[in-house]
């Protein structure tokens, strides 16, 4: 059953969560100490290099990262980890707000960011630019939308759900994956 929010707000891990977020960028950063490219990353290199509207397996928005990433950092391998590493940090503090938004207290929202901290997946997208990255932090982001929006009754964030999941979808289709499931589900329910 979707429940509304009529009980006060849980309070926000902020210190914890805070904390956590640029451990995780570098623990991220830290794994990539090796400077060696694997091939996916010399794809991501080769695409950046002649940008399109899509690829035979991607749409555009992982290479145009890579592009804007290296123009921005320089064309080194760091360079294509400093991106990766900001989602994983901000994947934290997402998935920390969608504990809040569960009604999960301090020691929840601590232990979600936490446990997202130190996943293996977060790790691995947070050391390479690969279409994971994006989508890890995309998918949670709509799926807070998507709490604020079932939980709160607040139709604003129908918006943020629009807007984020075209971006999602320059990165792969599979948002429509989440949404149809979700769809499928307040219609059942």
């Amino acid at each position: 059953n979707l429940r509304r929010r009529t009980e006060e707000e849980p309070p926000q891990a902020e210190h914890a969560t805070v904390a956590q977020t640029p451990i995780t960028v570098v623990q991220a950063q830290g794994w990539g100490s090796a400077l060696v490219l694997a091939p996916d990353r010399l794809a991501a290199l080769s695409t950046r290099e002649r940008p399109r509207f899509g690829y035979f397996d991607t749409p555009p928005l992982t290479p145009m990262i890579a592009r804007l990433s290296t123009a921005i950092f320089g064309d080194t391998v760091v360079a294509l980890r400093i991106v990766p590493a900001l989602c994983a940090g901000a994947l934290v503090v997402l998935v920390a707000l969608a504990a809040r938004e569960l009604g999960g207290g301090r020691a929840a929202q601590i232990l979600a960011a936490a446990g997202t901290a130190t996943s293996v997946l977060t790790l691995l997208a947070g050391h390479s630019l690969l279409t994971l990255t994006p989508d890890l932090v995309l998918w949670s982001a709509v799926t807070l939308c998507l709490l604020r929006v079932l939980l709160r009754g607040d139709g604003r964030y129908w918006l943020w759900v629009g807007a984020l999941s075209g971006i999602a979808a320059y990165n792969r289709d599979l948002i429509v994956v989440l949404l149809g499931t979700v769809g499928l589900g307040i219609l059942v329910a």
